[in-house]
């Protein structure tokens, strides 16, 4: 039992790290240049106080980009990839309309002008970075690790054949021996369902939706596991004509269980 429980932990745990390095370096290469952006939007914005017939209008645009970007933020953090895609180009059209403003100015700004045209660039890389960041952390998978996730979903589908079989063993076993635990063969039945979606998103390599059955899965197991070393420590034995006889070592209790239930098959 106790190898049941640990078949392929390490291995996901170490798959899913990966992937979140990976979205983490992506990550921050978008957010820094959302702040190379902000920090570009401020300094526009005060160039532009220079120009009195650049009116209210063009600060309130700036005001409204720095909402788009806080809205840019809070959608990633969410990973809500949609919706900063929607996020961005609203903050695109924010920029192209004070450029326009910026280039209707009497007297031409050129500094003006190219710290919009930086800040422009500086949303299209984040843009760029975006694009780079996969919907489906699977897109992130390397060969080999594509290869490992079918090996482990293969095992996940042996250890859940292996448990089916102890369960049915545990079900028939149970009339015969009532001084076992009479969850045992419940918890190993509540665990199949739990293994079999672990396999299958296993085998389509989502790595990540792995993790909940498989702990739910491990969790039944552990429940068998313990009730059985709590009944070996504290349980009761049988004599040959079957009754139970709680005088014996519990220590025997599980070996005992064995010899009786092979007599019982013969």
């Amino acid at each position: 039992m106790e190898g049941t429980q640990d078949i392929d932990q390490e291995t996901l745990n170490q798959l899913n790290e990966a992937q979140q390095q990976t979205f983490d370096t992506v990550q921050r290469r978008f957010e820094q240049e959302l702040n190379d952006l902000a920090r570009l939007a401020g300094e526009m914005s005060r160039r532009a106080r220079q120009h009195p017939e650049l009116d209210a209008s063009f600060q309130d645009a700036y005001q409204q980009l720095l909402r788009q970007l806080h809205a840019v933020r809070k959608s990633l953090q969410e990973h809500e990839l949609p919706q900063v895609t929607e996020d961005l180009a609203e903050a695109e059209r924010q920029l192209a309309w004070m450029r326009q403003r910026a280039e209707r100015l009497g007297q031409p700004d050129r500094a003006l002008q190219q710290q919009i045209g930086r800040a422009q660039q500086h949303l299209q890389a984040a843009q760029q970075a975006l694009d780079g960041l996969p919907q489906d952390r699977q897109a992130m998978l390397t060969p080999g690790q594509r290869g490992q996730l079918g090996e482990l979903g293969q095992s996940q589908g042996g250890v859940r054949d292996d448990t089916q079989t102890l369960q049915q063993e545990m079900q028939r076993l149970l009339p015969l021996m009532p001084f076992l635990p009479s969850d045992l063969g419940q918890q190993l039945q509540e665990a199949l369902p739990f293994m079999g979606e672990a396999q299958g998103a296993l085998e389509g390599q989502r790595s990540q939706q792995a993790l909940p059955p498989e702990q739910e899965a491990l969790e039944r197991l552990r429940n068998t596991q313990n009730g059985m070393q709590r009944y070996a420590e504290h349980g009761a034995t049988w004599s040959d004509d079957g009754h139970v006889d709680a005088d014996v070592a519990p220590g025997r209790a599980v070996s005992d269980a064995r010899v009786y239930a092979a007599t019982q098959c013969r």
